[in-house]
């Protein structure tokens, strides 16, 4: 229970689905491990069936893949073991308290066992699908694929991975909710992630890194996604009552950015409970636990805009009296004023420096703070070789978004074809879920996710450009 509240909260979504345990089969064995394989990403609760002849501690290893022979358990300061005690004779056991996210299994074991059965009992978010038809073959399995990475990725709240960490992040909630619109047409899930949010409370007015999370650690652009993942869900779900619960929260949002802007600009947030990140590409991903210079990010701001362009949005669908467009067209002079270059027609990532990015540049489009001229010139750009940082998998929405904007009929093929190439490599190299970065389970020190509910974008793209057909 929350300090100061004296009676339980009723429970905003539904009871979790229970399943039969998953078919599992044995891949490879040694002396003292054997390894069975779900078949593909699972998210569930450990269940087994074995004899032994004597009392004895196993060891227990989960994980999403095999490159090192068998699944990598310890990976830097993270463990994806538990141990369990048996008694001689035979053990059936169920954890249903700790849900693992899985291809694998792997049982250690200090003298030989017989196996039953080791696997995961499934309980998945209740969810409707509309089955979708799509005519070209790999996009249809794409879109499948995409949906039911939305699908292990969302339990009692969303989660950025089943595997890894199972966490609520803004951004990340707010990919899988536009993408559940169209694949479920669910809205009390968004509903309960978008409230607990609000619920939030910082000293410094920003949300937390997750949400619930006690730890003294924001991603400030987070914050500024939650106004998107508010107003979609608004728009799609016709609910006003949520737009008003949380207006207060979006107010309180806004005034802590306002508040630390100078001169009509917003310089970084400092201090290491203040992580700068936008994207896990180079340039983009901040400087988490390190030593900070203030300095002033072209993403921060361009979102900052789109953040008071949803919030107009929102308080012009509530009736409300506030204007935030002088605020918004203000910031975006800044913005051309700081960021933009005339010499090669593109916006760099940071006033200091002379990087660029797509990000930036589709961020810049998105925010309105182009001209037509600019934004024939930097869709042209992005389409074309050329020697930016990439887009990553998470962020691929902005760059589509803008291309959009730029000519919807001219970029289309572009835009599909992207998503044919990128998530093909993930297919091709024998993906049932969606990674987290094209780099896969490599990624972050060899700790990448291989189930991401933040790259289901496609999804959302073929519902939007035409693909999809009940």
């Amino acid at each position: 229970l929350e300090e100061g509240i004296s009676t339980p909260l009723p429970r905003p979504v539904p009871q979790l689905d229970m399943c039969e345990r998953v078919p599992s089969t044995e891949v490879k064995s040694s002396q003292n491990s054997r390894i069975f394989d779900l078949g593909r990403e699972e998210v569930g609760f450990l269940t087994l069936s074995l004899k032994t002849a004597h009392p004895q501690t196993l060891t227990v290893s989960w994980g999403e893949h095999l490159s090192d022979g068998h699944v990598r358990s310890v990976i830097l300061d993270r463990r994806f073991f538990v141990y369990l005690t048996v008694g001689a004779g035979q053990t059936i056991y169920t954890n249903y308290f700790r849900r693992f996210g899985a291809r694998y299994l792997e049982l250690y074991f200090e003298e030989q066992v017989e196996i039953d059965y080791i696997s995961l009992l499934p309980c998945p978010y209740p969810l409707t699908k509309t089955e979708q038809k799509l005519k070209n073959p790999l996009r249809q399995r794409i879109y499948d694929t995409a949906v039911r990475t939305l699908e292990l990725c969302l339990h009692d709240h969303y989660e950025d991975c089943p595997w890894r960490e199972q966490a609520m992040y803004a951004m990340d909630g707010r990919n899988q909710m536009l993408c559940g619109y169209y694949a479920f047409s669910e809205y009390t899930a968004p509903r309960a992630a978008l409230y607990l949010m609000s619920q939030d409370n910082r000293k410094d007015g920003l949300l937390s890194i997750c949400t619930p999370d006690k730890n003294d650690l924001t991603i400030p652009s987070f914050s500024l996604h939650y106004f998107t993942a508010v107003y979609e869900y608004t728009v799609h779900s016709q609910d006003k009552s949520l737009a008003e619960q949380v207006y207060p929260k979006l107010r309180s949002i806004l005034s802590a950015f306002l508040s630390h802007m100078e001169e009509g600009i917003l310089p970084t947030f400092l201090g290491q409970n203040h992580w700068n990140f936008y994207e896990w590409t180079d340039g983009l991903a901040g400087n988490l636990g390190q030593a900070q210079e203030k300095g002033y990010d072209a993403a921060l701001n361009c979102l900052f805009s789109i953040a008071l362009e949803k919030m107009q949005n929102i308080a012009t669908i509530l009736g409300k009296d506030d204007d935030f467009s002088p605020l918004k067209e203000a910031l975006n002079r800044k913005i051309k004023e700081h960021f933009y270059v005339p010499k090669t027609g593109l916006f760099k990532n940071s006033k200091e420096g002379e990087q660029y990015s797509e990000l930036v540049c589709a961020l810049a489009i998105l925010c309105g703070a182009t001209t037509p001229d600019m934004i024939q010139h930097i869709a042209h750009t992005l389409t074309t070789p050329h020697e930016m940082t990439k887009v990553s998998l998470s962020m691929c929405c902005f760059v589509y978004d803008a291309l959009l904007v730029a000519d919807k009929a001219q970029y289309t093929p572009y835009i599909l074809a992207d998503i044919d190439r990128k998530y093909k490599a993930m297919l091709d190299q024998g993906a049932t879920s969606f990674w987290e970065t094209e780099e896969g389970e490599q990624a972050f020190d060899n700790a990448g996710s291989l189930c991401h509910g933040w790259s289901a974008m496609p999804v959302y793209y073929y519902h939007l450009l035409g693909e999809c057909h009940t």
